[in-house]
This record gives C-alpha cells, structure tokens and sequence, in this order.
C-alpha cells in the first residue's frame, strides 16, 4: 500500500482510485497522505471504502489543514460515514468535498447541512447519485438560507456560552444535486433559498423528477429575486414540458446573471426548443443546451 501511495503521488495530489482499498487500508492511507506528505488533493473514488474507512479519514482530518480536495466518490460511506466526516470537515480547510453515489439519504444531509452551516473554506460540494429526496433537499436549503443563518446567529450569540460552533455564511459556490429524487417539493425549498443566498453560481439538478411547477418557482425567484447564480442544469427531467418555455423566456428577460442553461433531454418539443432558442440568440455569451 504504501508503494502504491508514492506511485499514485503526483506534486500535492495523491490518486488512489480503482485500487480495491478498504476499510483496512485507511490507517496506511491517512498515515501517508495527511501526516507524513500532507497532500492537498487525495482521491479515493471507485473503492470500498464504508463508514468505518470515513472514521479513520475524520481522524487523520481532524490533524491536517493542508487537504483542500477530498474525493470519495463511488463508495460505500453511507449516512454514518458523513456524520463521522462532518466535525472533522467543519475545522478542515476542504475547499472540494466529492460524495456523489456513496448510498446517502436525508438522514445523511442534517450531517451535509452541519458542514455547510459551518466549514469556512467548501466551495465545491458533489452530492450527485444519492438519495437524498425532497426532506434532503430541505435539510440543505436551509443550510443556505442566509435569512435563516442570520437568525440562527442571534440564537447562537445567546447561547454562545454552551456551544463553540457558530452558524455562519455559507461559501459553497457549486452544488451538484444531480439524480437524487428530487421533485417539485423539494424545488420550492430550493427556490426560497435562492432568494437569500448570494454564493451559489452554479446548481445542477440533472436527472431527478422535476416538472413545470418546480419550473415556474425557480424561474419565478431568478427574475426577480436571485442576482448570483451563473449556471443551471435541469438536463434529464423528464416531466419538464413546452409548459415551461414561457416561464423560462421572462425568466431570461429579467435576470441578468445568468450565463448557461441545459434543459436538454426533457419533455420539451422542436417548437419549444425553437422558441427558446430564438429568444437566448438576443442575449450575448448565453449559451443554452436544449
């Protein structure tokens, strides 16, 4: 393993993907990534690692700032591995956290919300090929709601006294949420949240079960009330139909921020495509997948 570890080291990054490591392996790993080279970048993706391996890399974690990029995706670490994760991450200096297909649900996203309430450094979260669902999606939302954070700080400088941990403003930039059976419900927490949350430019939600109401409550908040958020992807929805075109098309005349759309892959027809198509030629650097 340890030969491996120096093969797999390139500069500050060390790739262990597709190597077979296991829970087993983990202490030999932290051992040689985070105390003795001090990496900036590991990746574990396509593994074995479970929960009890997420253990071991929350210890290792909990004596390293240098780690900017953590990568586990394709594992096994499931709800409790992120719990275990979730202390260690608030204190790290993990600017790039991957956890797409790692078998989590909403039990795992109160964990998600932990560290987005409160790690200083996350700009890239990748929760993508989960399950997180609609009670995951509030979870998070929340997490993002700079209202609601703002409210949670005066409750925490009122108890400040019982606890360290403060809520603060999120710096999450990018968000991937793809294929985690999201619906319209969990859209409308999402939605409000984008009313308050000026960090978020870029929010992928390709492959869930969104449709044209989850369609109008995002277009509804990004014409009139979002300033920041750069790139959407509602790609591979499948119940989002030519009922959405309109709502798209006021969308894109009253925002401003805005640089890229895919919508492509879904329920729209040629006429709809066209139409949305014509409209985004008049607006510059815009680039739309349909």
């Amino acid at each position: 393993m340890e030969q491996l570890i120096i093969e797999g080291g390139r500069g500050w990054t060390v790739d262990l993907d597709e190597q077979n490591i296991n829970d087993r392996d983990m202490r030999i790993v932290v051992k040689y990534t985070m105390i003795k080279s001090r990496c900036k970048r590991i990746r574990l993706r396509d593994n074995n690692i479970t929960y009890q391996g997420a253990l071991i890399l929350a210890e290792g974690l909990n004596h390293n700032l240098m780690l900017e990029s953590l990568d586990l995706r394709n594992n096994y670490i499931s709800d409790l591995g992120v719990e275990f994760l979730s202390f260690a991450i608030i204190h790290s200096n993990l600017k790039t956290l991957n956890l797409e297909s790692n078998g989590i649900t909403a039990d795992g996203a109160e964990h998600l919300a932990f560290i987005i309430k409160n790690n200083r450094t996350l700009t890239e979260l990748y929760l993508s090929k989960n399950h997180l669902g609609d009670r995951g999606m509030e979870l998070l939302a929340n997490a993002l709601n700079d209202n609601k954070k703002n409210r949670l700080d005066s409750i925490n400088e009122e108890m400040s006294n019982e606890s360290s941990i403060q809520v603060n403003p999120s710096t999450l930039q990018h968000l991937y949420l793809g294929q985690n059976d999201i619906t319209d419900v969990g859209i409308e927490y999402l939605a409000e949240m984008l009313k308050t949350n000026r960090m978020l430019t870029w929010l992928w939600l390709s492959g869930n079960e969104i449709g044209d109401r989850g369609v109008e409550l995002l277009a509804d908040t990004l014409a009139n009330q979002n300033l920041s958020l750069e790139w959407l992807f509602l790609n591979s929805n499948k119940s989002i139909s030519d009922s959405s075109v309109d709502e798209l098309i006021n969308m894109l005349k009253r925002n401003h921020s805005l640089k890229t759309i895919y919508i492509n892959n879904c329920n729209l027809s040629e006429m709809g495509k066209q139409k949305l198509q014509e409209f985004t030629k008049l607006k510059k650097d815009f680039d739309l997948e349909v």
